[in-house]
């Protein structure tokens, strides 16, 4: 089984990663900052297959040299750690955020420069990376071809998502001058169960709107994603030879005020932040376009759809079916009309049909301006991804909003960041319908 290297083991996404890794029965190095520290590591060492299959190893973002041990010899390398989604003084920035992010991916890859067994590095970004720019309000959804604008980073104190797009061009500048096989993940705002005694950065934000410790909650939308679907896209960008470039790993879509009133509600004894604070923000309900995680996760050839609409011309309903779903035709049957008028008869010929091909298929009907979901099957009977460039969703199909909205955000899919969709919102179809 293959030895991979993740920095950043103590992390909600690396540690998650790890546990995952171990199940697969993979070989696992994971760097930490004090490998003695019971505390803070005691939880991997616990995990199954640990005593076996894990090692620990020390090593700082801000040392040069400090990863080459943990990552000579292995075939891959998951660089999960980064600086935490924090607020810090402005005279604290470079030190805090700019010189972990960056600096701390040069020294990553400088190591892997010197590994000869090395085959592939999976890079955790953030869509910190792709959204920040002064445009966004004239983009949606985004995609993979998207870069935040650092002047508007700077401009704004925007220095995590800086630090994490300078970070990214960084890595890509290395991997291309050196010939890496380097695939990017770009999780949103990530949240889960923690696997250790020790609040993540998520949940210390998540933690200071309960106590309600700022004076007031960002006023804007922010989109979230499932640990363990984030897991999911990296081990398939490790494993997948069709995996390359980048990759949005996103999933639902809430305003703070939303995840506030969700939580009063589940846990009233506590103050809560009550007011928005105006930072000037993207007020956006923006979306992220993860179809190319998708193809590459379960894929899906061009598609057909039937609509029924009511009689003001409103749809009513639609049917999504696999585009390889397919008929077997069976013997004719002929009946001869005879009509009254003219004495003459007709032939009307009818032929009887028998579904045979796939059954993927969705069924959904129209509640409140919302397309809801009745039925979603995934159950693909052939290969799923089509065309000598095994593109997803060909460009000349132009497919609707609703059905590319259907695809790509739908929260029955149980496939791969889609399997924790529905985490604060009740919608079936996350996004603008």
């Amino acid at each position: 089984m293959r030895e991979l290297c993740v920095t950043g083991g103590t992390g909600l996404i690396a540690s998650h990663l790890i546990k995952s890794l171990l199940l697969k029965g993979y070989f696992v190095r994971a760097t930490v900052r004090d490998p003695e520290n019971v505390t803070k590591v005691g939880f991997l060492r616990e995990m199954e297959g640990a005593t076996e299959r894990l090692k620990l190893y020390e090593a700082d973002l801000t040392v040069d040299g400090s990863f080459d041990e943990a990552i000579l010899g292995v075939d891959g390398v998951f660089h999960v750690a980064c600086p935490v989604l924090s607020p810090c003084p402005a005279d604290d920035v470079q030190t805090s955020i700019i010189d972990p992010s960056v600096r701390g991916t040069s020294n990553v890859l400088s190591s892997c420069l010197k590994s000869t067994t090395l085959k592939r590095i999976v890079l955790t970004s953030s869509c910190y990376a792709i959204t920040q720019r002064s445009d966004a309000h004239l983009i949606s959804p985004f995609n993979e071809s998207h870069w935040s604008d650092l002047e508007h980073c700077k401009l704004n104190n925007l220095w995590y998502a800086y630090g994490k797009t300078l970070a990214e061009k960084t890595a890509w500048k290395i991997s291309e001058a050196n010939g890496l096989d380097l695939v990017v993940v770009h999780p949103s705002f990530v949240i889960g169960p923690l696997l250790n005694q020790l609040p993540s950065s998520t949940l210390k934000f998540v933690l200071d709107l309960i106590k309600g410790v700022h004076g007031g909650y960002q006023d804007r939308y922010v989109r979230f994603v499932h640990v363990e679907d984030v897991v999911a896209v990296h081990i398939l960008a490790m494993e997948d030879t069709k995996a390359e470039g980048r990759l949005i790993c996103s999933s639902g879509l809430a305003h703070w005020s939303e995840i506030i009133d969700m939580l009063r509600a589940k846990y009233p004894m506590y103050p809560y932040e009550t007011k928005p604070i105006n930072q000037n923000r993207d007020q956006n309900m923006y979306t992220m376009d993860t179809d190319k995680v998708y193809a590459i996760a379960c894929g899906f050839d061009e598609r057909r759809y039937t609509t029924k609409k009511w009689q003001d011309g409103s749809v009513k309903s639609k049917l999504i079916v696999c585009n390889r779903e397919g008929f077997a035709r069976s013997k004719k049957v002929v009946k001869t009309n005879v009509s009254e008028e003219d004495g003459g008869g007709h032939v009307r010929r009818r032929t009887k049909v028998t579904r045979i091909g796939c059954r993927a298929r969705i069924r959904l009907f129209m509640k409140n301006s919302l397309l809801l979901i009745d039925l979603f099957h995934e159950g693909h009977n052939h290969e799923l991804i089509s065309g000598k460039d095994r593109q997803f969703q060909k460009r000349s199909r132009n497919l609707s909003k609703y059905h590319k909205d259907i695809i790509v955000y739908n929260s029955r899919v149980h496939l791969l960041y889609c399997s924790h969709e529905v985490v604060f919102l009740t919608c079936n179809i996350v996004g603008p319908c």
